[in-house]
């Protein structure tokens, strides 16, 4: 199988990666590759949103890769954010690898994207 990764840049300057399909040990190089570039060409202070809603199987080196992002783009001053729907199936993945509140989870984009703060 593999995962459908796109980026996204939105009129207000906030880059969009999606993620469709497994998030899994065969598709987390290449998310995790897509995630580094587009952070390494955005600057402190803007929006990087990940939306893994139509992730359909998160598996451990998915939530790996999800943490590294998050966590690189944090070092740089990028503000990240995982966008999930709060009934999707992976967030029982991610409550039980204690990944949750380690990652900032969010259930609207549009909630955020005033918001600035990490």
């Amino acid at each position: 199988m593999t995962a459908d990764i796109t980026a996204t840049r939105t009129a207000d300057d906030a880059v969009t990666l999606t993620v469709r399909g497994p998030l899994d040990v065969l598709t987390a190089p290449d998310f995790a590759a897509l995630a580094h570039q587009t952070i390494a060409d955005l600057t402190a202070g803007q929006l990087l949103i990940i939306d893994v809603n139509a992730v359909n199987i998160l598996a451990v080196a998915g939530v790996r890769a999800l943490l590294a992002a998050t966590q690189l783009s944090t070092a740089k001053g990028v503000h990240s954010y995982v966008l999930m729907a709060p009934d999707h199936d992976a967030r029982r993945v991610l409550e039980a690898l204690d990944a949750a509140p380690q990652l900032p989870l969010i259930t609207d984009a549009a909630a955020i994207t005033g918001d600035r703060s990490p």
